[in-house]
């Protein structure tokens, strides 16, 4: 993500309003967090693919990979890592967080603060699994960049968190944000 070495185009015309161009992604790696180093070392093949996913070019990885293998993968990870959570219906509260990688295709769709697509993840029940929706939100040509944000959020509706936010892509020294506390005033304590 973020590199423009890699993009994605349409190869043909589309309608936003045309319910034929809803695309499924799947997920290349499904994770959780206190589990990542244990998955690239036990699961055959995934550091190979990670990295190869990563364009870790210069990393040589084993079908056991080394240290330094997956403390690069584990490094680089977060530019490729999404998010969604699981919740009971009976406890919202417990919320469940589920990191994945989108495959090959879906990690070389690019950022822009004005997509044409949009990428949401779905859980299909049918087999348990997670993949991605991406489907057009704007009509595009043929030959068009295929662009997705890739921090849509409430959140990120404010340009100093929006910011933030992209910083894995985009590095953004944020000096130009004041970093002073302001407290509220009497009145926020007094009310109800």
């Amino acid at each position: 993500p973020g590199d423009p070495r890699w993009q994605v185009e349409s190869q043909v015309d589309m309608s936003a309003e045309d319910p034929e161009h809803i695309y499924l992604i799947d997920h290349s790696w499904t994770y959780k967090t206190e589990e990542a180093r244990t998955n690239l070392t036990s699961v055959p093949g995934l550091a190979k693919r990670m990295a190869g996913l990563m364009d870790l070019d210069d990393l040589e990885v084993e079908d056991v990979p080394d240290n330094e293998a997956v403390e690069r993968i584990m490094e680089e990870k977060w530019k490729y890592s999404q998010t969604y959570s699981i919740a009971s219906a009976a406890n919202v509260e417990d919320r469940h967080p589920v990191w994945y990688i989108l495959d090959e295709f879906g990690a070389r769709i690019q950022h822009s603060d004005e997509p044409n697509f949009r990428m949401v993840p779905l859980l299909f029940l049918g087999d348990g699994f997670g993949y991605s929706l991406l489907f057009p939100v704007k009509d595009i040509k043929e030959g068009d960049r295929v662009t997705r944000d890739y921090v849509e959020s409430p959140e990120a509706q404010d340009a100093d968190i929006r910011k933030c936010l992209l910083c894995a892509w985009f590095p953004n020294p944020m000096t130009e944000v004041s970093s002073d506390q302001v407290e509220p005033d009497i009145s926020f304590f007094q009310t109800g």
